[in-house]
């Protein structure tokens, strides 16, 4: 039985790692004469972004579709393609991250028979990202050479992309997370609190504080969003996951998702009037994102089960909102 697990978990994982290869050439493909010889290895960083934070989230997501979801958030959405407008090693050293975590996250189930080891491991290892991000970036200052400016540092435009994730542009980095994910990143949120969850709470307080601060350790401030962006592509996957697993009494969340998709639909709406069809595309995806989740707000009320039904409705929205969405953005930037 667990070997036949093993092998079931192999083969999710392998699949996932040819869909993110597949993915990135397929959006890559059409800018391949825009790219210098060293920025070919964009090719490579993306789906290893991907697969870091596939593999990541399988510590707390057990749905194979919500942790395919987190690593294109975080290999694929918005902050990734931003990097591209950056030196190659800037989004080599963004890919490495969530491998840097994964000790840390899976130290529980490599010793379960030492819990005080595993828990001191789990704590410690929290640190790892931070360390590798200033050592990489340490060992480039002293090369006299910097993947990102210095100066570097978050502007209203990179919290902008929140609603609006086509606002990537070649001089800022944006924290955006598609559309339809916004409303599951809510429910995770809701999740990730009522659990207790104290490993990404830190990580994500402690990186969003750092990018708020003077440069450390000859770190650009925007980079420590990289961190930000990868607990944030957790927990919606846990969303996600949730809303496919959803019953009566998460019917408060589900309802509170909806009005957080639908204000940012009003929103969106009410900007594309002055700042052009960038903001009219993202209020009718976010609109899709509402309609999806108050689907299945309703089927929640009415049957326990048709989990299927509610994998395939949220898929399909998906799907339009990431290839619409990363083609855009990869337009944008090239």
């Amino acid at each position: 039985m667990i070997e036949t697990m093993k092998t079931s978990s192999t083969q999710k994982t392998v699949l996932a790692v040819l869909f993110y290869i597949a993915f990135t050439g397929w959006l890559f493909f059409p800018w391949l004469d825009h790219l210098r010889k060293a920025e070919y290895i964009f090719l490579l960083t993306c789906p290893v972004a991907a697969i870091g934070t596939y593999l990541l989230s399988r510590r707390w997501v057990y749905s194979f579709w919500a942790s395919l979801l987190a690593g294109i958030i975080y290999g694929l959405g918005p902050f990734a393609v931003g990097l591209l407008c950056y030196h190659p090693l800037a989004s080599l050293i963004y890919a490495a991250v969530p491998f840097s975590l994964l000790p840390a996250a899976f130290a529980p189930k490599l010793i379960p028979n030492h819990r005080h080891l595993s828990a001191l491991l789990a704590f410690a290892g929290i640190f790892a990202p931070f360390i590798f991000i200033i050592t990489s970036f340490a060992i480039s200052a002293a090369l006299r050479f910097y993947p990102l400016p210095l100066n570097t540092s978050p502007s209203p435009q990179t919290f902008l992309a929140i609603l609006n994730p086509f606002a990537v542009r070649t001089d800022c980095l944006t924290l955006g997370v598609f559309h339809v994910p916004l409303a599951f990143l809510v429910v995770g949120m809701a999740l990730l609190f009522k659990s207790k969850k104290l490993l990404p709470i830190l990580i994500f307080a402690v990186a969003l504080a750092a990018a708020f601060y003077k440069p450390i350790f000859n770190v650009p401030p925007a980079f420590w969003l990289s961190p930000v962006v990868l607990i944030i592509s957790i927990i919606i996957a846990v969303g996600f996951q949730t809303l496919i697993l959803a019953g009566r009494s998460d019917s408060f969340w589900l309802a509170i998702s909806v009005c957080v998709s639908a204000a940012a639909a009003i929103a969106t709406l009410i900007f594309a009037k002055t700042s052009g069809t960038a903001f009219l595309y993202s209020a009718q995806l976010h609109g899709l994102s509402a309609i999806t989740v108050l689907t299945i707000f309703f089927i929640t009320r009415i049957s326990f089960g048709l989990h299927k039904t509610r994998l395939l409705i949220l898929l399909a929205a998906l799907g339009v909102d990431i290839i619409m969405t990363a083609t855009l953005l990869m337009r944008a930037v090239f």
